[in-house]
């Protein structure tokens, strides 16, 4: 999350959609410092605030007054994006490096059965994914975010778990995608009145073309469990 009081603009950062190489060409060419992109003022965590929480935060005036943007990615990328994440970076599979952002997720055979145990768990946790939120802090809900159903429109309507089906208003101005983010990007640096500034990956996992990888019973069970998502921002099934 990152807000620019210069430029008066509000960015959401959806985890998987290309936010932290947002913030981070944003803060070198504002010199705003990186870490305040994680922590608000008052010292507690907001990388990933909702846009309802960051309206209440900054009060409606602001809301109202400043430029409100996010990326959103399709559902069946972005699971997998996530997936290759905490299976390639050793701080999210092995607690002796960094307990906060441990979940076993070794515990899996491979991404189709990540899959199949999260169709399981759907309504209520296998042992799989079970674990102790209140050993894990803050970190350790955020590890839990991809259980979240239809988890993009809950960020952006302020409707938690894709309530109001899907139909919640959306609160920020302008929502880009991450399959089209350099020119999406552009867009938001023209509307606040920056350069068009040039994105370097930062946090990119290495995985193949979802497609190739997706199997029928896949893609029913990631469709149930994030619909809204496909549907209100227009992303195809196939």
């Amino acid at each position: 999350m990152l807000i620019d009081h210069q430029h008066k603009f509000i960015f959401i950062h959806i985890g998987k959609t290309g936010g932290t190489s947002i913030e981070q060409v944003l803060c070198d060419y504002l010199n705003i410092d990186f870490a305040k992109t994680e922590l608000n003022p008052e010292g507690e965590w907001w990388k990933h605030a909702w846009a309802g929480d960051m309206k209440k935060y900054v009060g409606e005036q602001t809301w109202h007054d400043y430029f409100t943007f996010a990326f959103t990615r399709h559902p069946f990328d972005m699971i997998l994006s996530l997936y290759s994440m905490y299976t390639q970076y050793p701080e999210y599979t092995n607690p002796e490096v960094h307990l906060d952002l441990y979940h076993p997720w070794n515990q899996y055979e491979n991404f189709e059965d990540f899959i199949l145990s999260m169709g399981e768990c759907r309504h209520e946790p296998n042992e799989k994914w079970r674990f102790q939120l209140d050993q894990l802090g803050v970190q350790g809900i955020m590890n839990t975010w991809y259980t979240i159903e239809n988890l993009q429109t809950s960020y952006l309507t302020n409707s938690w778990k894709g309530k109001q089906n899907g139909k919640g208003e959306i609160l920020v101005d302008f929502v880009g995608r991450y399959e089209n983010l350099t020119e999406d990007f552009h867009k938001v640096c023209q509307i606040v009145g920056l350069p068009k500034l040039d994105l370097i990956h930062h946090g990119a996992t290495k995985h193949k073309n979802y497609r190739e990888l997706y199997t029928k019973k896949m893609k029913e069970i990631v469709y149930n469990h994030s619909s809204l998502d496909i549907e209100r921002f227009n992303y195809s099934v196939e």
